[in-house]
This record gives structure tokens, C-alpha cells and sequence, in this order.
């Protein structure tokens, strides 16, 4: 996961850079959203939890802790 961060950071920055009058700074501002948007949500997909319920109200139960199914 790690690995693809650094690639797609890299990858954004330098598409920043090329097709856009930005700077190296403004490029790399605007490639670390981008980027952290990827690292959350392919650690929450890929690492961490595998099976993801697949109605909102039972993430939200899980968060607070209600065991009853929905």
C-alpha cells in the first residue's frame, strides 16, 4: 500500500508539473490529498477490514457498538 502511495504521489506531482503552470510546491499540495484520499481508503479496503458491510446504518452501528442486524 505503501509503495503505491509513493508512485501515485509521485505519478500526480509530476502530471501537476507538466500540464499546469504550477510550481513543485503547489504540485505537491495538490497531490497529497489526492494521495491520502488512496492511503485511508485502500488500507480500510485492503489491510484492515476486509469485509465491508454493505448498508450505511450497519457501519454506523458498528461504530457505536449496536450488535443488532439491520
Amino acid at each position: 500500500m505503501a509503495a503505491i502511495g509513493l508512485v501515485l504521489n509521485t505519478l500526480f506531482v509530476w502530471l501537476f508539473l507538466t500540464l499546469t503552470p504550477l510550481g513543485e510546491v503547489w504540485a505537491k499540495i495538490l497531490a497529497v490529498p489526492l494521495v491520502l484520499g488512496w492511503n485511508f481508503f485502500g488500507r480500510r479496503l485492503f489491510v484492515f477490514y476486509p469485509k465491508l458491510p454493505k448498508v450505511p446504518g450497519q457501519i454506523a452501528a458498528r461504530m457505536v457498538g449496536i450488535t443488532r442486524p439491520y
